[in-house]
């Protein structure tokens, strides 16, 4: 299996957002480890729609956010996670078929999506609050629901 890369988020300033980019982080790196012992089995797909569904989540909290801030790029941002989102459900379905790459490539290509995301959609509203001495949404995991490790 190809190793897939995922950096670990830089902090943004906003706790909430920053806790949970972790927690995405974290569990990607245990889909990674799961994928290497159980490649296309149950755990891993599990793991992965656990990630999603997580992933989901934060865009939601992201897009209230924004929305309560007037944002002026939210619709642009939503669609970004529209997309990322459909990707997956996609992917999933494609997987599920006979024939399916392995899943170790869809995550793949889900990290990307969402790492790509983080470093310039999620960058960019971070700094348009920054611009606008928006203060932060405060810390702990309010607004994530705690999934099953």
């Amino acid at each position: 299996m190809e190793r897939i890369q995922w950096a670990c988020p830089a902090p943004m300033g906003l706790p909430l957002f920053d806790i949970q980019h972790l927690e995405l982080h974290e569990r990607l790196r245990r889909l990674l480890t799961t994928l290497e012992s159980d490649p296309n089995g149950a755990l891993s797909e599990y793991r992965f729609i656990q990630l999603s569904e997580l992933t989901a989540e934060h865009f939601q909290a992201e897009e209230d956010y924004l929305q309560a801030v007037g944002y002026p790029d939210l619709a642009v941002h939503r669609w970004d996670h529209l997309k990322i989102l459909e990707r997956f459900r996609s992917d999933l379905a494609r997987w599920r078929a006979p024939g399916a790459p392995p899943l170790s490539d869809l995550v793949a290509a889900f990290a990307q999506a969402v790492q790509t995301h983080l470093e310039k959609a999620d960058r960019g509203f971070a700094l348009w609050l920054e611009s606008r001495s928006f203060p932060g949404i405060g810390g702990g995991r309010a607004g994530l629901r705690r999934l099953a490790p």
